[in-house]
């Protein structure tokens, strides 16, 4: 599972079953959401419990009946080849379902779930430092914040 970091500068969130089908559309489960305001009192800090969808697609089933009747066709070796081809690329799509996902991958999640675009970008260029290790290890596990004070100003409540 995956935690995602979504910083919302509006009195408004995105509502849950919106959030749900944007990420819906790239294969994403929703696991839980928490919010909190924000230290400026304006917007609201989410966390978003995530994990990649591991229901089976169309298109990734091996089609036996495809296979079967390739075979059964005279000079059918070529559509055989391409049915196990087929089967082959979906069983390698669902390990890449398994694998976590990239700091980029955590980033443009964000952004689709509303946050801020310009925390957004500086988050990018951390990601990409972090998947190149141009960084630490310390900063590696510490690229995706939320901040805690209002343009360097401490908040008090």
């Amino acid at each position: 599972m995956t935690i995602l970091k979504v910083d919302v500068d509006t009195r408004t969130k995105l509502p849950l079953a919106e959030l749900r089908r944007r990420l819906r559309l790239v294969q994403v489960r929703v696991v839980s959401v928490t919010d909190t305001r924000s230290p400026s009192g304006r917007g609201w800090h989410r966390v978003i419990e995530v994990e990649r969808d591991q229901s089976p697609n169309q298109d990734a089933r091996w089609d036996h009946g495809a296979v079967d009747q390739a075979v059964l066709h005279d000079g059918a070796v070529g559509r055989a080849k391409r049915a196990l081809r087929s089967a082959t690329r979906a069983a390698q799509g669902s390990l890449a379902a398994a694998r976590r996902f990239t700091p980029t991958e955590v980033v443009f999640l964000q952004l689709l779930c509303g946050s801020d675009p310009i925390r957004e970008a500086f988050n990018w260029h951390r990601a990409r430092l972090v998947q190149t290790r141009k960084v630490s290890p310390y900063w590696r596990r510490r690229w995706n914040t939320f901040y805690a004070t209002r343009r360097g100003k401490e908040h008090t409540a």
